[in-house]
């Protein structure tokens, strides 16, 4: 379901900021979901084609990335600000690799 709110995030930006060309590179941690996107339409339930035909229809899901390095995940968490920080990590070298995430993006982004 997270990848077709994505879907929706990116055709409702695309729709609205005019005839800008911007390339998107759609990402998941989720490998279940990113088998879906890539199995054959016939041989999927029909709930499961119907969101990845959404999915599809507006973004191409690249590829995976492990969820301990997908900085969007920390805000997902139900917790405060400071909560999350504190949970990330109790030794201070990983809690400097997520601020640097935060900061800079995840290693697997510097390209």
């Amino acid at each position: 379901m997270a990848a077709v709110l994505l879907s929706k995030l990116v055709k409702f930006v695309l729709e609205n900021t005019g005839n800008i060309h911007i390339e998107i590179m759609a990402l998941s941690d989720s490998s279940v979901a990113l088998s879906w996107i890539q199995t054959a339409s016939y041989q999927l339930k029909t709930f499961v084609n119907n969101r990845v035909a959404k999915i599809t229809e507006t973004v191409h899901v690249e590829r995976h990335v492990p969820s301990q390095l997908n900085a969007v995940d920390v805000c997902s968490r139900c917790a405060t600000a400071p909560e999350r920080w504190r949970r990330a990590s109790t030794h201070r070298r990983d809690r400097n690799l997520v601020a640097q995430r935060w900061l800079h993006g995840s290693e697997w982004a510097n390209v």
